[in-house]
């Protein structure tokens, strides 16, 4: 199973989706982001990372996770 199998639209924390997946949470995060910066529409919130149901709900995501990073940067 691989990562985009795991995830639905409803979400999931990184210790969930490691269970699944037979790796350590850690791992789930550098499958996200490696995911993420090939196209796909992996959404995340304080619930945990999902599925984007709609193109609207990842750009609010993307605009969110841009705001963020430019804090912290």
């Amino acid at each position: 199973m691989n990562l985009l199998d795991a995830l639905s639209t409803s979400p999931q924390t990184k210790r969930e989706l490691a269970a699944k997946l037979g790796c350590e949470p850690r791992d789930v995060e550098a499958l996200v982001q490696s995911y993420r910066l090939d196209g796909a529409a992996i959404l995340s919130d304080g619930d945990g990372y999902r599925l984007g149901a709609s193109a609207a709900e990842v750009d609010a995501c993307a605009q969110r996770l841009r705001r963020i990073a430019q804090y912290q940067g």
